[in-house]
């Protein structure tokens, strides 16, 4: 009866640490290191400069951090913690003041996400934030 009630406490305790590896939080704690990571090696890059900071490898470096924070983004995306709004915006490059200013007090995430993009090629700006933050962004995104 002891080894029955073990190996179930084994196949929960199993199932419960294989979960956490995908876990919204674990995904959201991965965000962090990277990106921190990736902004402690772009200092780095600049102290360094160009040459020196490719020849050791700090870009190589850089680079992986960024995709991986990248990747860790989209997962909390797809499982529906963070959304991700888009809009055209019209002559984008010469408004990228007034777009920014119009996003300043947009947002009440405690973690402070809301991580704003411009493509100034296509003239798109995304916003990636909590759900319920997206109205007030989605808002700030349709003012002309």
């Amino acid at each position: 009866m002891l080894g029955i009630a073990g190996l179930i406490a084994i196949a929960l305790w199993m199932l419960i640490a294989g979960r956490s590896a995908n876990s919204d939080e674990a995904h959201r704690r991965n965000l962090q290191r990277y990106s921190n990571l990736y902004f402690r090696l772009n200092d780095l890059e600049h102290q360094l400069g160009g040459d020196v900071a490719r020849f050791i490898g700090v870009q190589a470096l850089k680079r992986r951090d960024g995709h991986n924070a990248d990747a860790e983004r989209e997962a909390l995306v797809a499982s529906g913690y963070y959304v991700k709004l888009s809009a055209a915006v019209t002559n984008l490059n010469g408004r990228i003041k007034e777009i920014d200013d119009r996003f300043s007090n947009v947002g009440t995430d405690q973690e402070g996400l809301g991580l704003i993009a411009f493509d100034r090629q296509s003239n798109i700006i995304t916003v990636i934030c909590r759900p319920h933050d997206a109205p007030a962004y989605r808002e700030a995104l349709q003012k002309p």
